[in-house]
């Protein structure tokens, strides 16, 4: 299951009619992704909805792995990201 930022709730899955690492939700993977969690994990930034679009390596999680798995993704060759929980 997917979890609120710091909170013992669960997320509820969904359905995504858009690419799961698109965080900011443009419709692109891109940069502005990788920035849009960055602020929402350090900076206090607004969660993505639903938050299950940040969870890039699919562990339940949205942390810094996930922007290094989409960092990884975009500039370097990596993996895909991942669909629903490891």
């Amino acid at each position: 299951m997917w979890w609120n930022k710091g909170e013992n709730q669960p997320l509820h899955p969904c359905v995504f009619t858009t690419l799961r690492e698109d965080a900011n939700k443009d419709t692109k993977r891109n940069l502005g992704d990788v920035i849009f969690l960055v602020n929402y994990l350090f900076k206090g930034g607004v969660p993505p909805v639903p938050k299950a679009r940040g969870d890039v390596n699919a562990d339940c999680k949205v942390n810094l792995a996930d922007i290094i798995f989409l960092v990884n993704f975009l500039f370097k060759g990596g993996p895909q990201p991942q669909i629903g929980c490891a």
